[in-house]
């Protein structure tokens, strides 16, 4: 939780993928050397790795987790996506399989040290088929978003994998550096305290100590018969160098190597040197420190992720079946498991338009077998293609005149009961002819000339299934006729 200047708080949040170890040593040891990196990440459970959108860091990666194909009708999860579970796929493979997306027969996890997820398939599922629905409707394939927001100076910010890179590499450099001043200093203090030793004991310093009565001027005595040596150490002895000679012991003194003394002496001195050098050429060391390591732990962080370019599965493409739907007008059900007069062939994501006599019409879903209403309420049954044009008059019970429209169901809400001409009005004719010719019977009248007139739909206007229509004829009608006697029409 972040404080902004105006004592705002604000929450962050980030999301850093795993990539491999051996690649990110290299990246920086290319970084050192002026170089450009890429690199990509890579997840601890494996599987397949679509990069095309991770834009170093600030995209997203699409997951796919390893499906072998045993045999026709078997498969084995042998990898599953980062972020997932054994138990999590197997419900997202059980919940495709429940609504219909997939077809399986059982699922068995064998999963102990390797993920092991069997899959058999059931009659009429071949394993090369199904391969591309697990992808499409289960955790087999997963979207990860990346968000690179780190902290740096106090602050957060977003940077990529490459400026991330740069940064841990530079860190590298002060750390390194910093390790090689602090072994520098030890090195210098031990190679002065060894010669500090070594001239206190070759001048025989100590014997000394005997004459003087008063401790402090112990420390006045060395002092003084340091100062010729001063230029062969590397600084000013002090007072606590000076007690840290008064307590070597006298037998250590008596059995002293000189000719050890200076070999560990010129060791430490070698070592200084090499020190030197580092510091001198610090990128280089740094690179040899990234080989080095690279040498000695590289062998233990193999890839597991393969990396690879996969296309978009079109979900609808994948489950996409046709079936065949019937409609029985005897007992006014209707489903791909119904046998009935009126066929059709639809896609399982089609819906079903259905229109009724009392002027009502509603769309569902593609049902295995629901019942509607009864037959011979029913009007019509047929896919809601966005696309039919559908013919109908109507009698206003008011006026007693007749009207006829055309229109196209474009827009519905599923299972929302919707009207297609007024209450007060009865049905005369429905077709889903798109220009129907009808014969118009008028109410008889006295001294009527005209008992009859066609009616051609080509002169009405498609419109929206709200709209009123238009009058067919400026007296009553009394009955229409279909002239086509279309299978579909509806005339009284």
């Amino acid at each position: 939780l972040l404080h902004g200047a105006e004592g705002i708080a604000v929450g962050m949040s980030t999301k850093i993928f795993p990539h491999n170890f051996q690649e990110v040593l290299k990246a920086e040891i290319a970084l050192l050397e002026g170089k450009d990196v890429q690199i990509y990440p890579d997840f601890p459970t494996g599987g397949i790795c679509d990069v095309s959108e991770y834009d170093d860091g600030r995209g997203k990666v699409r997951l796919r987790a390893s499906i072998e194909i045993q045999d026709p009708k078997t498969l084995v999860i042998r990898e599953i996506c980062y972020g997932t579970s054994t138990e999590s796929v197997i419900h997202s493979i059980d919940e495709a399989a429940k609504r219909g997306k997939i077809k399986i027969d059982s699922i068995h996890d064998y999963t102990a040290e390797d993920v092991e997820i069997e899959i058999k398939l059931p009659r009429g599922q071949y394993a090369e088929e199904i391969i591309n629905q697990l992808y499409a409707f289960t955790e087999c394939q997963v979207s990860l978003n990346s968000q690179f927001v780190v902290i740096k100076d106090l602050n957060p910010c977003e940077l990529d994998v490459r400026s991330v890179l740069k940064e841990s590499s530079e860190f590298l450099l002060a750390y390194l550096k910093r390790e090689l001043e602090i072994e520098r200093d030890k090195l210098i203090e031990e190679i002065f305290a060894k010669t500090l030793e070594e001239i206190f004991i070759e001048n025989k310093m100590y014997k000394h100590l005997e004459t003087i009565s008063v401790y402090e001027k112990v420390f006045d005595m060395l002092e003084k018969e340091f100062k010729p040596f001063h230029q062969v150490l590397s600084r000013i002895p002090t007072r606590q160098d000076f007690e840290k000679l008064l307590l070597i012991p006298i037998r250590r003194i008596a059995r002293f190597d000189f000719e050890k003394n200076q070999s560990d002496i010129k060791a430490l001195e070698k070592k200084l040197k090499d020190v030197l050098a580092n510091l001198k050429k610090l990128t280089n060391f740094a690179i040899a420190y990234l080989k080095n390591l690279l040498e000695k732990y590289g062998k233990h962080y193999e890839r597991k992720t393969r990396i690879e370019k996969f296309e978009e599965i079109d979900k609808k493409a994948v489950a996409t079946k046709i079936i065949t739907v019937q409609f029985d007008k005897s007992t006014g059900y209707v489903g791909s498991k119904v046998t009935g007069d009126r066929k059709f062939e639809c896609t399982n994501f089609d819906k079903i338009l259905i229109f009724m006599k009392d002027g009502t019409f509603k769309v569902i879903n593609c049902p295995e077998k629901q019942f509607i209403a009864k037959g011979n309420e029913i009007l019509y049954v047929g896919p809601a293609d966005k696309k039919t044009v559908f013919s109908c008059c109507f009698r206003d019970k008011e006026s007693g005149y007749s009207f006829a429209k055309r229109f196209i169901v474009k827009q519905f809400i599923l299972d929302k009961i919707y009207r297609f001409f007024e209450e007060n009005a009865s049905l005369q004719f429905f077709s889903d002819e798109p220009n129907p010719k009808l014969l118009v019977h008028l109410v008889p009248k006295q001294k009527q000339k005209v008992a009859c007139q066609d009616f051609d739909f080509e002169d009405v206007l498609i419109k929206n299934v709200q709209a009123r229509g238009v009058r067919i004829c400026p007296r009553p009608v009394n009955k229409i006729e279909d002239r086509k006697k279309e299978s579909m029409a509806y005339t009284v």
